[in-house]
């Protein structure tokens, strides 16, 4: 994700939000960050590796014990 993407986001919402949050699972590239850096809102880009490691950290999205589960665990109806 770069700086053409989170402009296009920004557009959308007029550039009148207080804060915004950009998560991508992949990375953003070199743009983003200085795009960020250049405009005055209270923007923050989480990437992969960063929302992997909030994940890790607050305990969400964690299993403490290991867990298995075969294709007769689920229904059609989940």
């Amino acid at each position: 994700m770069g700086r053409a993407e989170i402009q296009k986001i920004l557009r959308h919402t007029g550039y009148m939000a207080r804060k915004e949050v950009f998560i991508t699972t992949s990375r953003f590239n070199r743009e983003a960050p200085v795009f960020i850096s250049m405009i005055e809102m209270n923007i923050r880009l989480i990437d992969g590796d960063k929302l992997a490691e909030l994940t890790v950290t607050d305990g969400r999205g964690t299993c403490v014990k290991p867990t298995s589960h075969s294709a007769d665990d689920f229904s059609e109806d989940d």
